[in-house]
């Protein structure tokens, strides 16, 4: 196993097809050569300020050509990346910065007004990526350079950090996990020569920089020379707009997880038609139900679909499946990728027998190197391996799996709190912590669970203070301001007592569900009707009166998508972002009439016909 640097890979591609477009995002664009050049700026900047072997640099941008070069010159500079995303709340942002200390942060925009709204102290430095002459030393130039005058220095060490990814945690806070480089070079690998790209294949770039898809978006496609389309949150939430944008952008690969492709196949009849070029699909993030695995078969024949397991902990991934043509009762997360080993284990780190119910225990170059800042933690989910040679390690899942008699692993369940909930990780604990940090409020409880259509909701169920009283809808506005709104549940229940067993113990079972039912007004108008029959379509309910808020009915972001999509199949001229303003039918009715039903502007959002200059 002998693997060239990120770095070392991207440089030869840029040195071999300097005027090969790389990248676009409406109607900017870049070539190999000007990416190569404005990365190796940026790697300048960061080099003269100490970045170097395993430094980290955060970066905190919405997708754009800016984010690309500023992750690039983050890799060529030797440091590793940390994603802070803009759509997480302040106070989540402020905490990942003091917990991992870092001392830079690349962004795209004035810097100083970033740095206010967060509250960053002097100890960390904020450089705008759009304004590179303010950067003292550093050449303003995106020139061509050779690949000799872009050597950084990088020591070959390819075992170096890489990312550092926040996720969801148990105690309350999130966790850094610290992946290497060759971690992640062996995940690439595999891809690259398992399914070797074709001339002409094109990528496609939506996953947040904080989810690790985005890196194989990125770097799985650049570093073989092959272009990718950058496309907005905006249109990714947008079922339509962005199966339009897929299409004429000419996008032959997709990582997507099982809930977007649903609302995809749900809402894309002739998606077989449309998207024929898409040829090669995978599923991950979350368990891939064996009805969407059915429906894409069906609907897309000549297309594959790969169902991949794994966590930020293992490179992303570590197992992968081919869908194949049969139609499973449960869809297998398959076998390792190569230079990875997988334990089914018991209790006592004892190999159970095929087909019985274990811990999924992993082992190989995938691991991560453990949890910034957190010993502790990284002792309890990173094992010495007794299955593997001195030094060694196991990262223990927290996932039930069992082989099958195909040789193949079946996905079974959790073994603790934590849950997938539209391919993010959640840990429920970190929510009920944000409860209990209510003041009026004594005891809190978060459970996952399963609707009419298998979609996963979270329920919190809270008892306040004595002499206290607070509405779900409070409290729910309370987590947002704290929490990702991935991590928002669906609905929070005020009890008087949380629900006993007989010895004590929280009986989860006896948790009430909620009730989503309609209490406000019916609808008056045709268009209020027609809003309020949709919405009870996306919802599963009875019914919904007009001021009834879609969030408040157990909906989220994907039924937003959901509903938008169907609303302007049924004529009308509703967004994902309108719905999201307005939540209920009377004002997205009002909404509609304002606009006098004026057809949705054409959507070119990554400049499909974009040509390099």
């Amino acid at each position: 196993m002998n693997y060239r640097s990120l770095k070392t890979l991207f440089e030869s591609q840029a040195a071999r097809h300097p005027g090969r477009l790389a990248a676009w995002c409406g109607n900017q664009k870049i070539t190999f050569g000007q990416l190569n050049g404005r990365a190796n700026q940026i790697a300048r900047a960061l080099r003269r300020r100490g970045v170097g072997t395993d430094v980290l640099v955060g970066v905190y941008m919405n997708r754009s050509l800016d984010m690309l070069a500023g992750v690039l010159g983050i890799v060529k500079a030797g440091g590793a990346y940390l994603p802070l995303d803009p759509g997480y709340p302040p106070n989540r942002l402020s905490y990942i910065i003091k917990d991992s200390r870092v001392g830079i942060v690349l962004c795209a925009g004035p810097a100083e007004d970033w740095r206010k709204s967060l509250g960053v102290g002097d100890g960390v430095e904020v450089l705008d990526l759009r304004a590179p002459d303010a950067w003292p030393g550093t050449r303003s130039d995106a020139g061509t350079e050779t690949e000799s005058e872009a050597n950084l220095d990088l020591d070959g060490n390819v075992n170096q950090l890489v990312y550092a990814i926040y996720t969801s945690g148990s105690t309350g806070q999130p966790k850094g996990v610290l992946g290497t480089e060759l971690g992640m070079l062996n995940r690439l690998h595999w891809m690259w020569e398992r399914f070797p790209f074709r001339t002409g294949e094109i990528g496609c770039v939506k996953t947040s920089l904080s989810f690790l898809d985005s890196f194989w978006e990125i770097f799985g496609h650049l570093l073989q020379g092959v272009p990718v389309a950058l496309v907005p949150d905006v249109v990714v939430k947008d079922t339509a707009a962005f199966v339009q944008t897929l299409e004429a952008a000419r996008v032959t690969r997709l990582v997507v997880v099982p809930s977007l492709l649903r609302a995809m196949l749900s809402n894309t009849p002739d998606i077989g038609t449309r998207l024929r070029r898409l040829t090669l699909w995978v599923s991950s993030g979350e368990a891939l139900p064996p009805e969407i695995a059915r429906r894409f078969r069906e609907m897309l024949p000549s297309a594959r679909l790969l169902n991949l397991y794994g966590a930020s902990e293992v490179s992303a991934d570590c197992a992968w499946y081919d869908v194949g043509e049969s139609a499973p009762e449960d869809v297998a997360i398959g076998r390792p990728i190569p230079n990875n080993d997988i334990h089914i284990l018991d209790e006592r780190l004892r190999p159970v027998p095929k087909g019985v119910t274990g811990e999924l225990y992993v082992a190989g170059v995938s691991l991560a190197r453990g949890y910034m800042g957190r010993p502790d933690l990284t002792a309890e989910r990173f094992l010495a391996n007794p299955f593997g040679p001195p030094g060694s390690r196991l990262y223990r899942t927290g996932d039930m799996a069992r082989w099958r008699p195909d040789g193949a692993l079946a996905y079974v369940g959790r073994a603790d709190q934590q849950v997938k909930i539209r391919g993010f990780r959640v840990e429920l604990g970190e929510i009920e912590a944000a409860l209990r940090s209510h003041p009026a409020l004594f005891q809190s409880v978060v459970i996952a669970r399963e609707d009419g259509s298998s979609r996963k909701q979270i329920l919190g169920y809270v008892v306040p203070v004595d002499g206290q009283s607070v509405s779900g809808s409070d409290l729910r506005s309370y987590l947002a301001e704290r929490l990702p709104d991935y991590m928002v549940p669906a609905a929070i229940l005020p009890l008087s007592a949380l629900p006993l067993t007989p010895t004590g113990k929280l009986d989860r079972n006896a948790l009430p569900a909620p009730d989503f039912s309609s209490h406000s007004q019916p609808p008056q108008t045709p268009t209020e009707q027609l809003l309020a029959d949709l919405f009870a379509e996306v919802l599963e309910l009875d019914q919904v009166g007009i001021e009834d808020k879609l969030f408040d009915l157990g909906g989220d972001s994907l039924s937003s998508i959901d509903l938008a999509t169907r609303s302007r199949a049924a004529g009308l001229s509703i967004t994902p972002l309108a719905v999201l303003q307005h939540q209920t039918v009377k004002a997205l009715a009002a909404a509609e009439a304002a606009s006098g039903k004026a057809a949705p502007p054409h959507l070119d959002p990554v400049g499909a016909s974009a040509e390099p200059a």
